[in-house]
């Protein structure tokens, strides 16, 4: 689902199964569960989304202004639900071909959801988030690839 700027990647097929958790996109339905399952697989391989490539993989026309909402509802959604749990904006990877930067209403969401801090603008806002999102789930062991735990 992802196009990347870097070439094929090991990055795992699947998210870890901690990382499905209540994802709050079921009034998305499987469109939902694809991005944010595309969007950690990226985020694992410390890569990018591109929206012109997940609207066309969604069939998607995002010259329509009612289409491009309709994905930018569920990027929100899906960034709403990390932020609840403790986890950066995972929609800050979902970015533009041209800059590798999310869009204007990136800053809009987080600044909704108190994560702009002050004096920061657009950018260093995006790639702060950006790093974040990489930081977190690039230490993630892949789906069955943890250790296993000592029984107490």
């Amino acid at each position: 689902m992802t196009q990347t700027d870097q070439t094929p990647s090991n990055a795992p097929d699947a998210p870890d199964s901690d990382a499905i958790e209540a994802t709050g996109l079921e009034p998305y339905g499987p469109q939902g569960q694809a991005i944010y399952d595309g969007l950690v697989t990226a985020a694992r391989a410390r890569e990018f989304v591109f929206y012109s490539a997940l609207g066309d993989e969604l069939g998607l026309d995002l010259q329509d202004e009612r289409e491009r909402l309709r994905l930018w509802d569920v990027l929100c959604e899906i960034s709403r639900s990390e932020v609840s749990v403790g986890r950066p904006l995972l929609s800050a990877i979902c970015v533009q071909q041209q800059d590798h930067l999310p869009g204007h209403t990136f800053f809009a969401l987080g600044t909704e959801l108190g994560l702009v801090r002050p004096g920061e603008d657009e950018v260093a806002f995006a790639v702060r988030q950006i790093k974040a999102v990489h930081d977190h789930w690039s230490e993630m062991a892949p789906f069955g690839e943890r250790e296993p735990q000592e029984l107490v």
